[in-house]
C-alpha cells in the first residue's frame, strides 16, 4: 500500500478488492487485513508529504523565479486552505490525485497534524470501501482488477483534468475579485 501511494504503479483498488475477497473465503482476519492496509496507506502519504516538504520544496525554492512559482504557490495555498480536506480524503479515490495531494500537502507545508488527521479519515474510508467491496463481490472480484487495470490512467487523467479545471476556474476568480475590489 504504502508503494502504491507513493506512485510505484501498483493497482491498489484491486489489491484490496482481492484482500476482502480472501477475507470473504475464511482465510484473514478483517481486522488485521484492515489495519495492516490502513497503517500502509498512511505510510505511503507520510513519506510523499516528507518528500514534498524535503526535495520538492527545495526544487521549487530553486525554480521559484525561474518559472514564476511563488505566484503559482500562494494559489495552491488559497486552494489547500479551504479545499485541502475535501482533496486529502475524497483525493484517495483519484488515482494520480492521491499520489499528488500529500507531495503538494508537504510542499506547501501543510500542518502535519492536519494532514495526517485528514489522510486518516480518506485512508479508513477508502481502505474499507475496497476491501468490503472485494468481501461482497466474492469470486467477482476480478471485475475490480479488469477495471483497475485497464481504466486507471482514464480516471487519473480525467481526475486531474477535472482539478486543474476547478484551480483555473478558482484563480480566475480570485484574479477577478482582486480587480473589482
Amino acid at each position: 500500500m504504502a508503494l502504491g501511494i507513493l506512485g510505484v504503479p501498483i493497482p491498489d483498488e484491486a489489491l484490496m478488492t482481492y484482500l476482502g475477497y480472501v477475507i470473504n473465503s475464511g482465510k484473514l482476519n478483517y481486522s488485521y487485513a484492515f489495519i495492516l492496509s490502513f497503517l500502509g496507506s498512511l505510510t505511503g502519504m507520510t513519506l510523499s508529504y516528507l518528500i514534498g516538504k524535503g526535495i520538492l520544496s527545495r526544487f521549487e525554492h530553486k525554480f521559484e523565479e525561474r518559472f514564476n512559482l511563488k505566484e503559482k504557490r500562494i494559489n495552491l495555498e488559497k486552494i489547500l486552505a479551504r479545499f485541502g480536506n475535501i482533496i486529502i480524503v475524497f483525493g484517495y479515490y483519484f488515482p494520480g490525485i492521491r499520489h499528488l495531494v500529500a507531495y503538494t500537502c508537504g510542499m506547501l507545508k501543510m500542518n502535519y497534524v492536519k494532514f495526517l488527521i485528514y489522510s486518516s479519515i480518506g485512508a479508513f474510508i477508502w481502505v474499507n470501501s475496497f476491501i468490503l467491496l472485494g468481501y461482497y463481490l466474492g469470486d467477482d472480484w476480478k471485475k475490480i482488477l479488469y477495471f483497475s487495470l485497464h481504466y486507471k490512467n482514464v480516471i487519473a487523467i480525467t481526475a486531474i483534468a477535472v482539478l486543474v479545471m476547478l484551480i483555473c476556474y478558482y484563480i480566475k476568480k480570485q484574479v477577478k475579485d482582486n480587480n473589482t475590489g
